[in-house]
């Protein structure tokens, strides 16, 4: 799953289409506008969506790009701003952060996002998490006699198998980061890096992430998007990387279609979400599957197919002498997403929802 995190410094209402070309499943923006209460044209491209913001004009949006069922989490803040927490596809918590200074002397920014972690750190532990968004905040402005520093709070979410992706991607060390989010004032001689991406251990399995370039992001806002993918693992409904390097040789050809179909027919049923995509039967047969290419795309990494899926599966009583239920075949039907790497050709098969 592709998450895009921005900071669009207000008049989003005006710049989503900028994004659209990022093929993102899920938008995490902070400072724009309520949908709700903004034009009709962004409220209708905004359709799934969660919003909260101290006023319509600013606040923080996550918004629903590929189908995503979003389910707002009931996480009290206790005035904390901002947090917005939810349930994505069931599969794993989002938290959207802009950390604000909130009228407090003491525990403003990074103090807000330090309390909000002691209220919940038993939920940010559980059921996998991507905690992402504008930090406003850096190890380099730790204090000495302070407990709720930046160094603080990143221990702490390391205790419970949290870490930030860039970190982890690039190997640099907190407070010593090479590329920068923010151009304060969008002037390119104060450059800074305050916005995170969070994640469990357990989502970040081949995960990479990408920061954007001050040409063109400085024209919109003076912070960078970042771009980065988890691993959103259910058990059994993604499968181990298979070779598609036979299909990637196509790539570009006007046969592509035809050889990706036969590959994805060739594969053993060990190899696809089949049991898993049942509606009707019980058990998925290893027979008479046929595969149908609905959608191909590319990104920067990889060739992305929606394939539909039709198979057979049987129906099965208990066997019991008195059971009437007989063992009958019914047709099934799943769809899946075949993610290629276009270097290697190694793919990854992902059930879709329904």
């Amino acid at each position: 799953m592709k998450i895009v995190v921005w900071n669009c410094n207000g008049a989003f209402r005006n710049k989503y289409h900028l994004l659209e070309n990022m093929k993102a499943d899920i938008l995490v923006i902070q400072e724009c506008e309520d949908p709700a209460l903004s034009t009709h044209t962004y409220r209708e491209w905004a359709d799934e969506y969660l919003w909260t913001g101290e006023s319509k004009n600013k606040g923080i949006g996550i918004f629903s790009r590929s189908g995503s069922k979003l389910e707002r989490l009931d996480w009290s803040d206790e005035g904390l701003k901002l947090f917005l927490p939810c349930r994505v596809n069931n599969l794993f918590n989002l938290v959207g952060v802009w950390t604000k200074q909130a009228n407090s002397p003491n525990f403003r920014y990074i103090g807000q996002l330090w309390k909000y972690l002691q209220l919940h750190k038993d939920k940010l532990s559980a059921n996998g998490l991507v905690l992402c968004g504008d930090l406003n905040s850096n190890s380099q402005w730790d204090e000495w006699d302070r407990w709720w520093n930046h160094s603080d709070v990143v221990r702490e979410l390391e205790e419970i198998n949290i870490h930030s992706l860039y970190h982890q991607v690039t190997g640099e060390e907190q407070g010593k980061e090479t590329t920068p989010t923010l151009f304060m004032h969008r002037n390119r001689e104060k450059p800074y890096h305050i916005d995170y991406a969070f994640i469990s251990k357990s989502l970040s399995k081949q995960s990479y992430l990408e920061i954007g370039k001050p040409d063109p992001w400085l024209e919109c806002s003076d912070h960078m998007p970042l771009t980065f993918t988890i691993a959103c693992e259910q058990e059994a409904m993604e499968r181990d990387m298979i070779n598609f390097s036979q299909t990637l040789s196509r790539w570009g050809h006007h046969d592509f279609k035809t050889v990706v179909k036969k590959e994805i027919e060739l594969l053993p049923i060990s190899e696809l979400p089949l049991q898993q995509g049942l509606t009707t039967g019980s058990y998925a047969l290893d027979k008479d599957i046929e595969a149908m290419i609905l959608n191909v795309r590319e990104s920067e990494s990889c060739i992305h197919v929606k394939a539909g899926i039709f198979y057979k599966a049987i129906i099965a009583g208990c066997s019991c002498s008195d059971d009437p239920t007989p063992i009958d075949e019914c047709n099934e039907h799943c769809e899946i997403m075949v993610d290629i790497d276009k270097e290697s050709g190694q793919a990854t098969i992902t059930l879709l929802p329904d």
